[in-house]
């Protein structure tokens, strides 16, 4: 399965994002820009639109990846909090 095609907007934002995949996933790892992970979401297998709350992180650039079957990371995107 490819993870090929995200979506995620509004982009820059700043406690709201919702993320549109093609393909479902198992999970999304959220990292700042140190590398760090900071948050992970676990996802229904049926879900492809999916909000996320960032309220509560610094300002600041993220990245969030797709987490596939058999814990294969898949896309990232980039995201800016304000």
């Amino acid at each position: 399965v490819s993870y090929n095609e995200m979506s995620l907007f509004p982009n820059p934002s700043q406690d709201k994002l919702t993320l549109h995949m093609s393909h479902p996933a198992i999970g999304l790892r959220i990292y700042n820009s140190l590398g760090q992970e900071v948050k992970y979401i676990a996802v229904k297998n049926s879900d492809r639109r999916i909000e996320i709350d960032i309220h509560e992180f610094p300002e600041g650039i993220y990245f969030v990846s797709v987490v596939g079957e058999n814990n294969e990371q898949g896309i990232t995107k980039k995201f800016i909090k304000y």
